[in-house]
């Protein structure tokens, strides 16, 4: 597996730390490549690194790099147009409709949800500035339809509901801290 992450902050070395420990989840022994571009804005660049990870047998990539990302979704569906078996999952937003045959999921930001909450807050007299964090539990984020088929996917999908609700019970907890490098994560 693999991650093109963008630049590395907080926000973004978490969806690694997620990225990881969903990988052990499922795969204990698999490793994890992660390449991070510092930057947000060079498609080109986004490419380059996921042709890279791809070169190294990875089968998932996860573009958690902004436009970079959407280079990697590039690069993840040229390599399928070759006849490799690649996947790609976005972030923030469904990017499916960019690659409909390469697109696996994407970890989907709820923002409507959050902006909604703060102007019903507004309204109610209970806003207060600050951050919020509103996770699986609380709505404020989910996974994109998965659309592409491969073998064992209902098994697969299972799977994910299942960590998804242990998630939500407080059963399982998220890393928010990335393992160390070449490891798939701590084991849940």
């Amino acid at each position: 597996q693999g991650m093109v992450g963008g630049m590395k902050i907080p926000l973004v070395q978490r969806y690694e730390a997620g990225f990881r420990a969903g990988v052990a989840a499922t795969n204990p022994n698999a490793t994890v490549l992660v390449n991070y571009t510092g930057s947000f804005t060079d498609f080109a660049l986004g490419k380059q690194v996921g042709q890279d990870l791809l070169l190294k047998n990875t089968d998932v990539l996860f573009a958690a790099a902004g436009v970079d990302g959407l280079g990697a979704i590039q690069a993840v569906k040229e390599a399928r147009e070759a006849g490799k078996a690649v996947s790609v999952i976005g972030v923030d937003s469904d990017p499916s409709h960019l690659a409909p045959e390469a697109v696996l999921s994407a970890v989907v930001k709820h923002v409507d949800l959050v902006v909604y909450e703060a102007i019903r807050e507004q309204r109610q007299g209970r806003f207060q500035g600050g951050n919020v964090s509103l996770g699986l539990k609380e709505g404020g984020m989910g996974l994109a339809p998965v659309r592409l088929d491969f073998p064992g996917k209902d098994e697969a999908l299972r799977t994910v509901e299942a960590l998804k609700a242990r998630i939500i019970s407080g059963e399982l907890k998220v890393p928010t801290q990335p393992a160390p490098s070449g490891t798939a994560g701590a084991n849940p």
